[in-house]
């Protein structure tokens, strides 16, 4: 539903509950029943019974005790009209208190009174977590992007988590921000997987013995690429429009046509396990023993000789880029593009000068090998022990910020969540 401004949807509300029933059958509605909020990142999802032929308006500000007269008297509300259960209210300032009532109408007719306001606070997500699980097996992958389900329905956006022994499922997140995972049928189920991504349509798989597993439909079928272009297995991929990247064992990089299924090798001038890859103003690859390469093509490749020789006792295992815009900090209220490197021993490298000169440091509070980090609103970073790091800026951490109850292995992030995996299907989902 579009978001209309105050000013002209007050015109509106305020014509309604003053006047509609003066042309027309209807009339005011019972205050909704079950109003309920849950808040996210920058996001709140409100729930309420719907009751048939009733139409709803949805209020909220950062006034407490709102009602729906009262919203015509602040400039901060907001509303909207035509409202269905659930409504996702976006845009929200997180650490804000805000409150929301609901009221309705029949036939067009005056606005009725509005339900017991409530107050919710949104936050950053990677702080609270939840966990779950998603089969038995150990998951190594997961990636965010549209799905559907093998009737062909859309489900919306949801992840795709792949593993062990084929391991291969997709998650949607519920209307109380619970994650509920369904196995997808995977035509190689004897391979482990060992990292996922996607590109539109297009979904990618790839792990032991360079298998590739390919999905054309947003995840509903998928079919392996029978095409061999290297016995070693892969650890790695990124998509940067319809092009792909993917990265393993002994130093193998493979680049992709368009389409995902046609692979070529790549030179990487290294013998090292390539255990990382992300593409930002550069791509950047990291791996075993201090490997940290560049390249502004996927096809020429320039080793860090400073990392290299620096960190050659560590053995670095994921890499992630994003714009972020810390709340506090040095770099508070500016907008940065840090890249963030991590591995084992809880080293944490970071670079804001596109890939050039890192920093490093060892995170504090018991980071063993950190094996995942990715980057929505923050970085957020798990290790093997199940921590869970925080970061605004890939500089100043925070964390653990809670502990699941194995080893994590991968972390992705969504439009407003983060969800992690890991051993004997673990999963841990952060709102």
């Amino acid at each position: 539903m579009k978001l209309l401004t105050f000013r002209y949807i007050w015109v509106v509300i305020f014509f309604c509950l003053a006047g509609c029933h003066k042309l027309n059958p209807g009339g005011p509605a019972a205050a909704p029943t079950n109003v309920r909020v849950v808040s996210g990142d920058t996001i709140a999802t409100v729930t309420w019974d719907m009751v048939p032929g009733v139409q709803y308006f949805i209020f909220w500000d950062t006034a407490s005790g709102l009602t729906p007269d009262g919203c015509g008297s602040s400039p901060t509300c907001r509303a909207t009209i035509q409202a269905s259960s659930p409504y996702v209210i976006t845009g929200l300032t997180d650490g804000t208190t805000y409150s929301v009532t609901i009221n309705g109408r029949t036939q067009g007719g005056a606005g009725g009174p509005g339900s017991p306001s409530v107050s919710f606070v949104p936050g950053y997500a990677g702080i609270n977590w939840t966990s779950g699980n998603a089969g038995i097996n150990a998951l190594n992958a997961i990636t965010f992007g549209n799905i559907y389900d093998t009737s062909g329905n859309n489900l919306g956006n949801g992840y795709v988590a792949s593993g062990v022994s084929g391991a291969l499922y997709y998650g949607i997140v519920d209307v109380n921000n619970s994650l509920n995972w369904s196995a997808i049928t995977n035509p190689s189920p004897s391979i482990t997987y060992n990292a996922l991504t996607n590109s539109g349509a297009t979904y990618l798989a790839v792990g032991n013995g360079g298998s590739i597993l390919y999905s054309a439909n947003y995840a509903e079928t998928w079919t392996p690429i029978t095409t061999t272009t290297t016995p070693n297995n892969l650890f790695a991929i990124s998509s940067f429009s319809t092009f792909f990247t993917a990265t393993g064992q002994n130093g193998t990089i493979l680049t992709s046509d368009s389409s995902g299924t046609i692979w070529s090798p790549q030179t990487s001038g290294t013998s090292n396990n390539l255990n990382g890859i992300t593409i930002g103003s550069v791509y950047v690859v990291v791996g075993d023993s201090g490997t940290l390469l560049t390249s502004t093509n996927a096809a020429n490749w320039t080793a860090n000789t400073t990392v290299a020789s620096s960190f050659s006792s560590i053995n670095l295992k994921s890499v992630a880029y994003c714009a972020v815009t810390p709340p506090s900090g040095v770099w508070s209220g500016t907008t940065i593009y840090p890249y963030v490197a991590v591995g084992s021993g809880g080293t944490v490298l970071t670079s804001i000068d596109g890939g050039t000169t890192w920093t490093s440091q060892v995170l504090s509070n018991g980071a063993a090998t950190l094996t995942g980090v990715t980057c929505g609103h923050q970085f957020v970073a798990v290790d093997d022990s199940g921590k869970i790091f925080t970061s605004f800026d890939g500089l100043a951490w925070t964390g653990p910020a809670q502990t699941a109850t194995g080893a994590l292995n991968a972390i992705a992030h969504g439009l407003y969540d983060y969800t992690a995996v890991g051993a004997s299907g673990l999963t841990f989902h952060s709102m």
